[in-house]
């Protein structure tokens, strides 16, 4: 945990596994987040702010933990077997675990609440249908209450990375095309009319692309080309906010776009190429890409891993401040509530 100046770096959790995904709950202060060692320690914990009151939640193959607004009911994802999911919810006061739906799927999964609390949208391929390969992937929301879920896309194609918008009348996502393009899109979940934003994103990230929507809802950060743009809703304008990239490895990337469809990965500071038509996997040249954005409760900042380091960028400025020390081995982020404070994932040091 670090603050927002750099300053004050706090080692929260400790231990042999590996500690991932925190999230931080504005309504009780604690964080939750995803520990891996073994069955009998593996699972979702619990610890305060202050790094006292560590407790396993939940054991076995919990994973990606987030909170509810109010800080009672926890969303998780629970692995069941290769590509096989299910999203669950548990209830801190009744101590209790509900299964909403179970998926195929082949992405990185990560549901979240509506801003009410009321709803959850998640992203996969429904179990019992046996002819869809789990690369096809719909947009699914589903009431907590009821358990009752509602497709809202039906394209043959892989949709991820949804996200609601702060008034809960929208979704942003990503949308993949047949030539293993994608495109930002949102949907209308009252009329559930679709309308493509963005053109054509060459580049992508398979397992953790995330769109994310400013908290006054007027902007979505999203990643094109190695760089976190802003969209501005009303206006359609998009610009870049993440500094470029150098120009030896533009000419790399410049050199296997038309020949290649590039892949970055979820590690930051790599790319993959995927090489037409064999599909065969090789290595490119290491690529310094900025990570999924985050951005800060008041709407004043952007979050984000490139490198391994931690960077903020101020809205309508760009640029980047590092914040991070060491290496950082995940480029998921939480903020506190007050926007002072961010949690990474960063190496062990003995």
């Amino acid at each position: 945990m670090v603050r927002r100046n750099g300053l004050g770096l706090f080692r929260l959790t400790y231990g042999n596994g590996d500690s991932k995904h925190p999230a931080w709950s504005f309504g009780s202060g604690l964080v939750a987040y995803s520990y891996q060692q073994d069955e009998q320690n593996s699972g979702i914990y619990l610890v305060k702010e202050d790094g006292s009151g560590k407790k396993r939640l939940l054991s076995g193959r919990a994973i990606n933990p987030i909170w509810s607004a109010d800080g009672g009911m926890l969303l998780f994802v629970r692995q069941q077997a290769r590509y096989l999911f299910a999203v669950a919810l548990y209830d801190l006061e009744k101590n209790c675990e509900k299964q909403l739906a179970e998926l195929k799927s082949t992405s990185f999964l990560q549901p979240s609440f509506s801003p009410d609390g009321k709803n959850i949208v998640y992203w996969g391929t429904a179990p019992d249908d046996p002819g869809r390969c789990p690369a096809v992937q719909d947009i699914y929301v589903c009431e907590c209450e009821t358990g009752i879920i509602r497709q809202l896309t039906d394209s043959g194609s892989f949709c991820c990375a949804a996200e609601f918008s702060p008034d809960g009348k929208r979704l942003a996502y990503m949308r993949r095309t047949r030539d293993f393009h994608f495109r930002l899109c949102m949907i209308s979940l009252r009329e559930g009319d679709e309308t493509t934003v963005t053109d054509e994103l060459y580049y992508f990230t398979p397992p953790r692309w995330r769109v994310s929507w400013s908290p006054d809802g007027q902007e979505v950060a999203y990643l094109q080309d190695g760089e976190i743009h802003l969209l501005h809703i009303a206006s359609g304008k998009k610009h870049r906010v993440t500094r470029p990239l150098d120009e030896e490895s533009r000419q790399s990337l410049a050199a296997t776009k038309d020949k290649k469809l590039v892949f970055i990965t979820n590690t930051p500071g790599g790319i993959k190429d995927m090489m037409a038509p064999d599909m065969k996997i090789t290595l490119a040249d290491r690529v310094p890409n900025a990570g999924q954005p985050f951005w800060s409760p008041d709407g004043h900042q952007v979050a984000y891993v490139r490198d391994e380091t931690v960077y903020l960028t101020k809205r309508g400025q760009g640029g980047g401040q590092r914040v991070s020390r060491g290496k950082v081995m995940d480029d998921h982020l939480a903020w506190s509530a007050d926007g002072e404070k961010l949690i990474y994932v960063g190496e062990r040091e003995y």
